[in-house]
This record gives structure tokens, sequence and C-alpha cells, in this order.
């Protein structure tokens, strides 16, 4: 789960304090023929946007927005990477005037940091010779949950199943007694649950999946599992921009928000 940063963001500007702020009236929003040639566009983030900005509610949105940002590119809507991310303002807001670019009103500057980590799982499958009674045919080898395992199984054909990959482990496993492989891609994890899951007998707990399978007369069991995989750590830091109409955002280290990607704009009500 990502963790949430409302009271980060508040506790920041109390800390780095609002003294970087140049405060300005609000100035009126410009023509909708002003705004970018991409307007309208959207990361469709379900960030509210405020329409009246102030330092505060600037500062809480573009919080808000990178933390939603980097979990979509780094999850997106997958089951099986777990996401962490702290989310820090760099320094004080600062408010441009109108003159900052063209066709911008004026707006807020603001960096971000982030530190996070990524969890990738992995997907465990375990093929073993079975009992009639659907119990793994040597236990002392492979453990298997008695609340995973089904009373009476039908067992299914594997001229049924067309997956080659888990065709071969299946076969492998009718000959030699056990077989294992191990599913790492995010994409292909997802393909084998739903293979699994789909599979017309079958049982699941938690962490893992079984199903029955008919190998030309062997009878073998599948055990899919889910577990933790590789970690991996990073930094990073991004720029914003952001009006009542656009958000831009670079995170190149001395990039201008403006020489990065409009991530937001909308017309003026």
């Amino acid at each position: 789960m990502v963790s949430h940063t409302r009271r980060t963001v508040l506790a920041a500007l109390a800390s780095v304090g609002l003294a970087g702020c140049t405060s300005i009236t609000n100035p009126d929003a410009q023509d909708e023929d002003e705004l970018p040639d991409q307007c309208p566009t959207s990361q469709d983030l379900d960030v509210e946007w405020p329409r009246d900005l102030t330092t505060e509610s600037a500062a809480e949105f573009v919080t808000e927005y990178e933390e939603a940002y980097l979990s979509e590119q780094e999850q997106g809507d997958s089951e099986f990477v777990a996401f962490n991310l702290d989310i820090q303002l760099n320094q004080g807001v600062s408010r441009f005037f109108r003159g900052f670019s063209p066709y911008l009103t004026g707006g807020f500057r603001i960096t971000v940091n982030s530190r996070g980590s990524v969890e990738s799982y992995v997907l465990e499958l375990t093929a073993v010779e079975a009992n009639p009674a659907g119990t793994p045919k040597y236990p002392d080898e492979t453990y298997v949950p008695e609340d995973s395992l089904l009373e009476d199984p039908d067992f299914i054909p594997i001229d049924e199943i067309m997956d080659q990959r888990l065709r071969a482990t299946l076969k492998r496993a009718a000959d030699s007694g056990t077989q294992k492989a191990r599913v790492s891609s995010t994409s292909e994890i997802e393909r084998y649950a739903d293979l699994v899951g789909n599979l017309p007998t079958k049982s699941s707990s938690e962490d893992n999946r079984v199903a029955y399978f008919d190998v030309d007369g062997t009878l073998v069991l599948l055990i899919a599992q889910w577990n933790g995989g590789s970690v991996g750590l990073w930094e990073g830091s991004a720029h914003y921009y952001v009006t009542e109409n656009v958000v831009w955002r670079n995170n190149e280290e001395d990039g201008s928000p403006r020489d990065g990607t409009l991530v937001e704009c909308r017309p003026p009500e």
C-alpha cells in the first residue's frame, strides 16, 4: 500500500516555512485559446486539483500528485507489486508572476523529493506426482497445506491445457515425480494467476492455489504459490509548475518544469 502524505506536507510547510514564498493576488485566468496546444490533457490520477490555489493547497496538491504519479508508473493496476513511497517538499514554495510564461497565469514552482521501494512478487509453480485422493505422492519432498487441497478432485486432462510452459512443467513432473518453475515477470505472473485461477478444479488460500491434472495416465498436483521477490530502492526529485489551468512536471535535476511534460491541462471555468 502506498503511504499517505497529507501530514507530511503540512509538517513540511511548517518546518521549511513559507518564507520562500512570494505572495501576490491571484491573477485572472487567461483565455482558453492561450493555453498550450495539448490542452486539455490529464493523467487521470484521481487527485483533486483545486481551482483557487494557495501556497498550502498547491504544496499539498503537488505532493499528492507526485505520489499518485509515481505509484502509477511503478505499480499500475498490478496486485503483484508492493509499492512504498515517501514524498517531501524540497524547499519553500515559490510563486511566480504572470510573466513566467507567455501563456501561463501566475502560479507556483514546487520541488518535491521522493524515496521509495518496489517489491515485485514471484510465482513459484511446483508440480508433483499425486495420489488419486489428490495428495502429493511424495509428501516428504513437497509440503502443501491441507486446507489447500480438494477432497476427491477431478483431474484435468493435459490435452485441455494449451499453455506450452505449463504443459512442459506438468509432463516433467509426471516423468520425474516433481518439477518447479519460477515466474518473475509481472505480466507473466498475472497471466498464470488468471490461467490457474480459471481452471475448473482449484482451491485457494491467501498465498497459493492448487489444481489437478491427468498427464497421460499419471496424476499430477500443481501448486501455484506467490512469494516476495526482488526489491528496488530509489531516490529522486521532480520540479512542478502549477496554476489553476496547467501542471508541468520535470524530473531532470536542474530542469525547469516548463521544459518537462505537461501532465495536466484544463480550460478555465
